[in-house]
């Protein structure tokens, strides 16, 4: 499983009427069914970094926009932000399976461990490598999107006045282009994140083998003149303090 896909994040971006294969492909990323499907425990998955200042109530900010918001009482009805696959039958399966493909991209390693050494080692080790940590990593890159990438990097593009949406380059690769993070909160309806030249945009690259699939159409690409229009000055082009 690819980290952070195409999801239902880019449902602004792009529309795929009747088109099965580019649907379910980017719902059953993971970051799709985190981002929008209720968790087990009815919160959707979502939120944004809390305004704070200073630098403890920085870090603790940090810390909630990375992790601390799981277990915060918070809820976010995904009827009322994702009516629409939420309406979608072939989503609605996608979704309650959810917990079974978990637990095959577990299974899977597993068996392929046994299968390539014969032994259980092999085994636990592949289960160890292919599955746990690779979880791990999936997920706290998504979720560095959230943290990180609201603190630290450059902020080229102007953006509503208290967002602090930055773009981290060095996460780009592994978030599928996620961490260019300023360009999408500036131009939330572009199916490309990466809005500069030679910003790698693995995720709008998918979306355009879709669009020339035929699997998703009415995709948003970049306005040459109006991402000139939403460029920010030196000033805040300037790599982002942690506490302002």
């Amino acid at each position: 499983m690819p980290p952070s896909p195409p999801g239902p994040g880019c449902a602004w971006c792009w529309r795929s009427p009747g088109r099965w294969p580019s649907r379910a492909t980017s719902w059953t990323g993971w970051r799709c069914i985190a981002a929008i499907t209720p968790s087990p425990t009815g919160r959707a998955i979502r939120t944004p970094l809390p305004v704070r200042h200073g630098t403890a109530r920085a870090a603790s900010g940090l810390a909630h926009a990375h992790l601390g918001w799981l277990f915060a009482d918070d809820p976010t009805p995904a009827e009322r932000y994702a009516p629409d696959l939420l309406a979608d039958p072939a989503m609605r399966r996608v979704a309650r399976a959810f917990p079974a493909l978990c637990a095959l991209s577990l299974a899977l390693p597993f068996l392929a461990g046994w299968a390539i050494t014969g032994t259980l080692y092999g085994a636990l080790t592949a289960f160890l490598w292919a599955g746990l940590i690779r979880i791990a990593l999936l997920q706290h890159v998504t979720w560095s999107v959230n943290s990180l990438c609201h603190v630290i990097g450059a902020r080229p593009f102007k953006t509503r006045r208290h967002d602090r949406s930055t773009n981290l380059w060095p996460l780009a690769l592994l978030s599928f282009g996620e961490s260019w993070h300023n360009g999408h909160h500036s131009e939330p309806s572009c199916a490309r994140h990466g809005l500069n030249r030679g910003q790698f945009d693995p995720s709008a690259a998918v979306i355009g083998l879709f669009e020339r699939l035929g699997w998703a159409g009415k995709v948003h690409w970049p306005d040459p003149e109006r991402i000139q229009r939403r460029r920010a000055g030196p000033q805040r082009q300037a790599h982002a303090p942690t506490g302002d």
